[in-house]
């Protein structure tokens, strides 16, 4: 939920419209209004690349928001490991949308580590809690 919370947070879809336009108009000049397939290959992949920095941004803040809180910081990664465990390949991230898995995995991770966040699962805390509390009643 954290990384979904980013975006709103941090005004990225407006910046992004921003450099969208500035990338827009660069081209229009650069091509003289006219731009081939190599131009509009280029932009799109520019594009790319910024929906990627987003989301590499909204992992990094959902970690942020987690790391106060009894919940696991790093527990992002756990969904990305799993889409690993799960996939046989994927494509190279210049032509996707989002970070690859395995740089989210390291870097959600790596976040975590950076601002010494809990990374213990909830499950286990609780589990324990309810031990100690189990034990203060013998």
């Amino acid at each position: 939920m954290g990384h979904e919370i980013g975006p709103a947070d941090g005004r990225p879809l407006s910046k992004k419209r921003q450099k969208q336009y500035g990338v827009a108009t660069l081209l229009q000049i650069l091509t003289g209004g006219n731009p081939g397939a190599l131009a509009q290959l280029a932009g799109k992949l520019l594009g790319l690349s910024f929906t990627c920095s987003d989301d590499t941004h909204s992992d990094n803040r959902s970690v942020r928001y987690l790391c106060p809180t009894n919940f696991e910081a790093d527990g992002e990664a756990n969904f990305f490991q799993k889409i690993i465990d799960e996939e046989s390949t994927s494509p190279p991230q210049f032509f996707s949308t989002h970070p690859s898995p395995d740089n989210r995995v390291e870097n959600i991770q790596t976040g975590a580590a950076a601002l010494s966040c809990g990374t213990e699962e909830l499950d286990h805390i609780i589990k324990r809690m309810a031990y100690a509390q189990f034990q203060a009643i013998l």
